[in-house]
């Protein structure tokens, strides 16, 4: 995630606190929800965001960004639990059809 959206940041000329505050956390969430529809499983999305985080947070930042590690992790866990209610209200109105 974030070394695609790291280069995705440079090629906009967006510095790293736009990118950090608006262009992470957007992917974060768009990966959990494409990770939830494809695997159903709630848990996989977060922690592939927070994997690489770590691993953007080690290359690319300092440890200052760490808090908002913690955030984009929160914010791809209410992805996740968002997507799983969706699917399941869907699947609810298709069994009752």
């Amino acid at each position: 995630m974030s070394f695609s959206v790291y280069g995705l940041a440079r090629l906009l000329e967006l510095n790293e606190f736009q990118a950090v505050v608006i262009i992470f956390p957007i992917t974060a969430f768009l990966i959990d929800l494409v990770s939830y529809a494809l695997l159903r499983k709630s848990w996989i999305g977060p922690s592939v965001v927070f994997i690489t985080s770590i691993l953007a947070l080690f290359l690319f930042y300092n440890n200052s960004i760490l808090i908002w590690i913690i955030l984009y992790s929160v914010v791809s866990l209410i992805g996740s639990f968002l997507c799983k209610g969706m699917l399941s209200k869907r699947t609810e109105t298709k069994s009752i059809q």
